[in-house]
């Protein structure tokens, strides 16, 4: 039984596309996840800073005041925008089939950063910003379900769990990894928390444009 989950974990390196296939659908499956749960502990820390009058952004945690109560409504705004998965997975519905699986995929997980690079404006309506934020949960969403189409279609029938299950692993460990990153980056500055997110997403939708092949329409083999 060793032999053979090892004889298939070679499949997928198997020639040259497969292994840049697999190594690119690890990278998005890392990043997906890295980026979902980092935006949902960035949501807090974006209500946390102070707008002046003059429109000037004052992150707290700089000024040394990281004790910052969030109110009731600020609550009541970050439910809002875990809304956003709804749109996110019925706007993926349609372009999975419009536009194709690497396609969709490429497209929302560029809208992820550019949304991510949006957070860096200093606007005084709380609310633009939480519409960014929207926009970064509603298209990560869609891209985990693009990807969840787009990988088992990828590989072949006889390791087509086993690239699945892998590649699920890596958006564990993004998962898990994310925290660690966010306690250590944004505790000093969330304008560099922005900024390392918005790099990760950024290198990823650049990756995904190397996806080899588009799956839509083909026997799965």
């Amino acid at each position: 039984a060793p032999k053979r989950e090892k004889s298939r974990l070679k499949v997928l390196f198997a020639n040259r596309t497969m292994a840049r296939n697999t190594i690119l659908i690890w990278i998005l499956w890392f990043t997906m996840a890295f980026v979902y749960y980092g935006v949902t502990l960035l949501t807090t820390e974006v209500l946390s800073v102070d707008l002046v009058v003059n429109g000037t952004c004052i992150d707290r945690i700089e000024k040394g005041n990281s004790s910052c109560q969030l109110s009731e409504n600020d609550y009541v705004q970050v439910l809002w925008t875990t809304a956003a998965e709804f749109p996110g997975l019925i706007i993926t519905i349609i372009l999975v089939e419009v536009l194709g699986r690497k396609r969709t995929i490429q497209v929302e997980m560029f809208g992820v950063t550019a949304f991510y690079a949006l957070l860096f404006i200093c606007h005084t309506d709380r609310l633009v910003m939480l519409a960014f934020i929207f926009g970064v949960r509603a298209l990560v969403t869609g891209v985990f379900q693009a990807a969840y189409i787009y990988t088992p279609e990828v590989y072949p029938t006889h390791v087509r769990a086993i690239g699945l299950g892998l590649a699920s692993t890596l958006a564990r460990l993004g998962a898990l990894t994310t925290p660690f990153v966010a306690e250590v980056v944004m505790v000093e500055s969330v304008f560099r928390g922005k900024l390392f997110y918005t790099a990760i997403a950024g290198v990823c939708a650049v990756t995904t444009l190397f996806f080899p092949f588009e799956t839509k329409g083909k026997a799965l083999g």
